[in-house]
């Protein structure tokens, strides 16, 4: 006598294969990924800070210039650590909501929130003062608690 439910467990198994399959794969697809295009030491002649309706206070520098591509970066007027990336996802276009976080050399961790456009160049500029302790500093950069990457700069007080 043959059973008639023998093959609801080998359909059950498939289907389930099938949901996790797909559910791998979409979560894959969606995870951003983050590719770094230039990195280092930046100058500029003049900062003004100008307030923004939606900003605390962002600075616009005139005249910036590359200096090189470095992660040793001195203390000096005028002088900033910047990295140009671009995050890329399955839907370019998309705002992601992208985490900022820099750990100083005596552990301090200081974070910021900004969007980024998928596809499109992100640009973070840090620019160190006298008040600031010279070591290493690690910058994340993140989205949802995923790293996307780090670097590590070394401030160097001249």
């Amino acid at each position: 006598m043959k059973h008639v439910f023998s093959a609801a467990p080998r359909i059950a198994c498939m289907l389930l294969v099938f949901v996790l399959l797909f559910v791998s794969m979409t979560w894959a697809a969606t995870s951003p990924t983050a590719e770094v295009l230039e990195y280092g030491l930046y100058t500029y002649d003049n900062k003004v800070v100008v307030v923004e309706e939606q900003s605390s206070g962002a600075a616009k520098l005139s005249n910036i210039r590359h200096l090189k591509t470095t992660l040793d970066i001195p203390i000096l007027k005028n002088n900033f650590f910047s990295i140009k990336y671009v995050i890329n996802t399955d839907k370019p276009g998309q705002v992601l909501e992208i985490e900022l976080r820099v750990t100083t050399p005596d552990g301090k961790v200081s974070t910021g929130k900004l969007k980024a456009v998928a596809g499109n160049v992100t640009i973070t500029n840090i620019e160190f003062t006298e008040t600031d302790n010279p070591g290493e500093y690690v910058l994340e950069v993140l989205h949802k608690n995923q790293v996307l990457f780090t670097k590590n700069i070394n401030v160097i007080r001249q």
